[in-house]
């Protein structure tokens, strides 16, 4: 579930993401192909690098994410009543 607001390229408007590996990675590409601006972060440098290829922002750790973004997602699992 998306908590936040998505519209210019503010601190207010950023995702912030963790983790990139074979979940997240894609997830974040997707946030950035929408064309929202996103700060992330991973312990692989590698993963760092291929998603600041495609726009985003890089932080030095988590909690430079949260510093840097307002929105956050929550992935658990919601069924339909």
């Amino acid at each position: 579930m998306w908590e936040g607001t998505l519209s210019s390229n503010t601190r207010e408007n950023t995702v912030g993401f963790v983790g990139l590996g074979m979940m997240g990675g894609p997830m974040a590409a997707n946030i950035l192909k929408a064309g929202h601006p996103l700060v992330a972060y991973d312990i692989d440098r590698e993963k760092n690098e291929r998603v600041a290829a495609l726009g985003a922002q890089i932080a030095s750790g988590p909690a430079d994410v949260a510093s840097r973004a307002q929105g956050r997602l929550d992935g658990r699992h919601h069924r339909a009543v």
